[in-house]
């Protein structure tokens, strides 16, 4: 245990796969060093459960505000200060650009990981030109920059963010011992062994697109009433949905769980696993449909095709047209090689254990 480094973790986003993935981390890993976090002021120890010797909370804004992320960089910047850490981890752009700020002219190295880069997401030309610039400016304060998968790396020497020297791919991961453990939840959500069911585990948000799964789920209720829909999550749409999901006559047909703590357990109920996104840095969610075997049908963005390999584990939906992905879901029913499909799944799910993801992360602090 190198307990005499110091690695301060900062986690500024409000829920979804960001959180699980720096929980996860700091649990592989707080045995190797002093671990402390800073979060966002709606999180808690009993929200985010880890292991960590000191846990601060900042408030900060869902959307940018000057003067409260400016108080955001000060409060932070005390914090350093105080605890004096060896390593500053970065996790998602809002926490980057916080915590790097505060952290100039200071005496630690500095590790950031977008989850995702902010100018690759549907956004204005204006504001993807902004956050070109800013993620430039911040890479001079950065030691080492986190790419959760080869696209996201491609993407970074594209626009010039940095030298590929700088630069570590570092695949997000996922509990696959939790997942081979999970136990179904049908009976939970009143579903019978014999429903077909279609499910997403994601965050309602704009990135998922949960309006094109209810507009799916009504293009296949129409020739398939007896299916039934999941999503595993919650988020800012999660009203917008529930309009939509009526309007497409599937809200009677639809369960939404809201936030669990075991989502695998209602992953694995699923027949046909599906994400959305209309931009996609990895897609957490996926590598965990591949653990539980499930067939997945995934719109064609960003770093998707890393994990779904068309054809064999799922099918990559190259347009946003809803009967198009609704045909693609449902010929999974019919399907006779499910099995070997299933399979081939949990095969692929192997490269994604967050036992290699921590350990190439302690490979590199230790290399910083």
């Amino acid at each position: 245990m190198d307990i005499h480094r110091k690695v301060l973790h900062i986690v500024l986003c409000h829920g979804g796969g960001v959180e699980v993935y720096t929980r996860m981390l700091i649990e592989h890993t707080c045995k190797n060093y002093d671990t402390v976090l800073i979060c966002a002021s709606e999180y808690n120890k009993k929200m985010l459960p880890i292991d960590s010797r000191a846990i601060y909370n900042v408030d900060v804004p869902r959307e940018i505000s000057v003067s409260k992320d400016l108080k955001a960089v000060f409060e932070i910047r005390r914090i350093i200060k105080s605890e004096k850490p060896d390593v500053l981890y970065c996790h998602s752009s809002m926490s980057g650009a916080i915590g790097r700020a505060a952290a100039t002219g200071l005496r630690c190295k500095v590790v950031y990981n977008p989850h995702g880069w902010s100018f690759d997401m549907e956004v204005s030309p204006k504001k993807k030109m902004f956050y070109r610039f800013l993620e430039k400016i911040m890479a001079m304060k950065t030691d080492k920059t986190v790419a959760i998968s080869e696209y996201e790396k491609r993407s970074a020497l594209k626009n010039k963010i940095c030298r590929e020297s700088k630069i570590e791919v570092i695949y997000n991961g996922i509990d696959l011992d939790k997942c081979k453990s999970a136990k179904s939840e049908r009976t939970k959500l009143g579903y019978g062994e014999k429903d077909f069911i279609v499910g997403c585990a994601a965050r309602l948000s704009e990135q998922k697109d949960p309006m094109l799964f209810a507009e799916v789920a009504g293009c296949i209720a129409k020739k398939h009433p007896d299916t039934r829909f999941v999503w595993v999550g919650d988020g800012e749409l999660r009203e917008d949905f529930i309009k939509a999901l009526k309007k497409n006559n599937v809200f009677d047909k639809t369960k939404i769980t809201g936030w669990v703590n075991n989502p695998y357990e209602y992953i694995s109920i699923f027949d046909v696993a599906v994400l959305l996104s209309k931009w996609e840095g990895f897609g957490l969610c996926l590598a965990e449909y591949m653990a539980l075997g499930k067939p997945t049908v995934a719109t064609n963005v960003g770093a998707v095709s890393e994990i779904i390999q068309d054809g064999i584990c799922g099918r990559l939906a190259d347009g946003r047209d809803p009967e198009s992905i609704a045909d693609e879901i449902m010929a999974y029913k019919q399907c006779r090689s499910i099995e070997d499909i299933n399979r081939k799944c949990i095969e692929i799910s192997e490269k994604f254990d967050f036992k290699i993801t921590a350990d190439k992360t302690i490979k590199m602090i230790a290399e910083l």
